[in-house]
C-alpha cells in the first residue's frame, strides 16, 4: 500500500492513474506490514476517511514477534564500509555461528548489499574488482539499467532474479529499492548490509517505511543472521541546504496556489484542447517543480487538468526523511527506535 506513495517520487502519473482506477472498484483493501504514517493519509481525499484496521501482533502472544538487531554506524560515504565487508568474505574471513544440535559452526558465505543506485552498485563492483560469478545484481529489469551495466562491467553481467529456494546463490547479492519489499531469500548463511546517504534522495533508506520491508527480506529460520543487519549512513549535510518546516509548508502552498489558478484559466478557457496541451507538455517538461497539476483520465472521454496530491504527499516525505528523520544522530536513532 505504501507504494502508492513512495513510488509517486518518480511515477506520479501511473499512481494517480492507478488510484483513479480504484474508484470504480466496488470494494478496496489497503495493505502494508509498513502501512503509509495516518497524518500523510489525511492530505488526500481519496484516504483521509476510509476505515482504518491495526492488526495487533502481540497482546495475545508477546513472544510471537522477534525484535530485530540492528548493528548502526555513520559513514562518510557509503564506499567507507565496503572494503572491509567485500575483503573478509573474498579472503574468507567469514562471520561465525554456533548453531543449536548442529556440529561445528555456520559461516556466512553470502552478504546481501542493499543500495538504492545502479549506478553506485557499478562502481562498487568496478572499484573492488568482483566478477559476474561472484554478483547477483537485483534492480528494475529495464533495456536502460542492462544497457548501463553491460557498458560498463562488460556483457558478462547482466540482472538477475530473486533465487527459488533451492537454487544456486552467489557471494554477494547488490539490491536496489526493487526488492527492498516483497522479495523472499531463502539462504541459510546470508547477512544483510544496508548503505543509506541522506543527502540523496535516492539514496535515503527511509527508516519507517523501507528499512522494516529490508529487514524482513531473509525468510529462511535457519539462517542465524536473518534476524540481523548493519545500517550504514552518512548524515544529511545541512550547510547551506537548510530550509525549515515553515519555508517548506510555504513553497508547498505557493504550488497548491499555482495549481489552482490553472485550474480555473482551463475551466475559462475558450479552447480547451489548446489549454490542455499546454498543461500536458508543462507536466511533461518540469515534473512538477512548479505546481501539482497532472491530466486526469478517468473522466470519460474528456481530459481533464486535477491537482496530483500524491506528487505533494511524496514532497513531504521526503522533506521529513532528510530534514526530520536524519536531522542529527538522536533524530535518526530515535526513528529507528
Amino acid at each position: 500500500f505504501q507504494t502508492i506513495f513512495t513510488d509517486s517520487r518518480f511515477k506520479s502519473n501511473t499512481e494517480l492513474e492507478f488510484v483513479g482506477t480504484l474508484k470504480d472498484v466496488s470494494k478496496v483493501c489497503y495493505v502494508s506490514a509498513t502501512p503509509m504514517i495516518e497524518s500523510y493519509l489525511e492530505l488526500l481525499d481519496e484516504f483521509k476517511d476510509l476505515p482504518y484496521y491495526e492488526l495487533d501482533w502481540v497482546s495475545l502472544n508477546k513472544n510471537r514477534l522477534i525484535r530485530p538487531t540492528l548493528k548502526v554506524n555513520i559513514i562518510n560515504s557509503i564506499f567507507s564500509p565496503l572494503k572491509r565487508i567485500i575483503e573478509s568474505y573474498k579472503t574468507g574471513d567469514f562471520a561465525t555461528w554456533m548453531m543449536p544440535g548442529e556440529i561445528g559452526i555456520r559461516e556466512s558465505k553470502e552478504a546481501m548489499i542493499y543500495v538504492n543506485s545502479v549506478n553506485n552498485i557499478i562502481q562498487i563492483i568496478k572499484k573492488f574488482n568482483l566478477s559476474s560469478e561472484e554478483v547477483t545484481i537485483l534492480c528494475s529489469n529495464t533495456k536502460a539499467n542492462l544497457e548501463r551495466i553491460q557498458n560498463k562491467l562488460g556483457k558478462n553481467f547482466n540482472i538477475g532474479k530473486v533465487p527459488l529456494k533451492n537454487e544456486e546463490r552467489k557471494m554477494f547479492t547488490f539490491c536496489t529499492r526493487t526488492v527492498y519489499l516483497g522479495a523472499d531469500f531463502y539462504s541459510d548463511n546470508a547477512r544483510s548490509f544496508i548503505l543509506s546517504d541522506a543527502n540523496l534522495e535516492t539514496l535515503a533508506v527511509d527508516i519507517s517505511l523501507d528499512l522494516p520491508q529490508i529487514l524482513g527480506r531473509q525468510r529462511n529460520e535457519d539462517n542465524p543472521w536473518k534476524n540481523q543487519a548493519e545500517f550504514y549512513y552518512k548524515p544529511y549535510i545541512k550547510v547551506g541546504k537548510e530550509e525549515s518546516k515553515e519555508v517548506f509548508q510555504q513553497r508547498i502552498s505557493k504550488k497548491l496556489e499555482l495549481s489552482q489558478k490553472h485550474i480555473a484559466n482551463f475551466n475559462s478557457a475558450a479552447d480547451k484542447d489548446a489549454y490542455m496541451k499546454l498543461i500536458q507538455n508543462n507536466v511533461d517538461s518540469m515534473h512538477y517543480q512548479e505546481d501539482y497539476v497532472s491530466i486526469n483520465k478517468h473522466q470519460g472521454n474528456n481530459l481533464v487538468p486535477v491537482i496530483n496530491k500524491l506528487v505533494l504527499v511524496a514532497e513531504q516525505r521526503a522533506y521529513d526523511i532528510q530534514q526530520i528523520d536524519y536531522a542529527d544522530r538522536f533524530s535518526v536513532f530515535n526513528t529507528l527506535r
